[in-house]
């Protein structure tokens, strides 16, 4: 690594270091001198990979920020458990919904202290992003380690609309209206299907037809994956450049990009799968 780095080995490097600076963030959570550990490990890497005296620094810095990002994000992902197993009564915003055949799910999040539960309740009435609800029932433990806790069928008052971030509630709306309006033209499995598709939506499946697809080994279809965003990017840069410059359509297709992962959830892997497609474009 003595000869001058080109601008894409570079590139690499930088987020390889920063990679493993989250590596060694959480092997060493547990430590009390988490930052000697982190150095330790850093100059092992450096010895072991013969980096001159600037590089080393250079690099360093990114295994640092890699580190202190994780530090940054495991803090704040500690939030205090709920009470278990008492029937309680709280006030929480609506993060995400997901209509299901005969009901629906909400992720919400609590007033101070903020906790993040998610709530499964009767398809009607329907709740929708933003909305600031009182929620009375008791908190089941969860089997996922991004959810604090359960609901059952609670007792959920709307007290307010629009509590939520007002493009986000928009982008949604958009999004909710192309399904409904798909479920008016096409037979409802193939809505869902067209719907899971083109925005990743597939909680309305029934359990027959997501069977069917996990046996024919066709489920990733409906997946939002980096082949899914490298279409819709393809066709959505194609469609720019008709009008504007290559430049002014990579922008344009930037901003697409990141409405479309608002609109679809903002999940990892949908967040992931964006970042991969903007390399592609990037790298034309």
């Amino acid at each position: 690594m003595n000869k001058k780095l080109l601008p894409h080995d570079l590139f690499f490097w930088i987020v390889s270091f920063f990679l493993l600076g989250i590596l060694f963030g959480s092997a060493t959570q547990f430590f009390s001198y988490k930052i000697i550990w982190v150095s330790v490990a850093t100059l092992v890497v450096a010895i072991l990979l013969r980096l001159r005296t600037g590089r080393i620094s250079f690099l360093i810095l990114f295994i640092f920020i890699g580190a202190i990002y994780f530090y940054i994000f495991d803090y704040f992902q500690k939030h205090p458990l709920p009470i278990f197993d008492q029937k309680i009564k709280f006030h929480a915003t609506v993060e995400k919904v997901d209509l299901k055949i005969d009901g629906q799910e909400l992720i919400v999040k609590t007033d101070l202290p903020e906790i993040k539960l998610k709530i499964e309740t009767f398809r009607y009435p329907t709740f929708s992003y933003g909305d600031y609800i009182e929620v009375e029932g008791k908190i089941n433990k969860s089997k996922s380690e991004f959810i604090n806790g359960v609901i059952y069928k609670p007792s959920i008052t709307l007290i307010e609309n629009g509590r939520g971030f007002f493009i986000k509630e928009q982008l949604l709306k958009i999004r909710n209206g192309f399904e409904n309006n798909l479920k008016k033209v096409l037979p409802y499995n193939q809505a869902v299907f067209l719907s899971g598709l083109t925005v990743g939506g597939r909680s309305e499946f029934s359990k027959e037809l997501e069977e069917k697809f996990r046996q024919s080994g066709t489920l990733h279809l409906v997946a939002l994956s980096g082949f899914n965003i490298l279409i819709i990017i393809t066709y959505v840069g194609a469609f720019f450049r008709l009008f504007f410059s290559r430049k002014k359509s990579l922008w344009l297709t930037s901003v697409f990009i990141i409405l479309f992962v608002m609109m679809t959830g903002a999940e990892a892997s949908i967040i992931r799968a964006a970042i991969m497609g903007f390399i592609v474009i990037l790298a034309e």
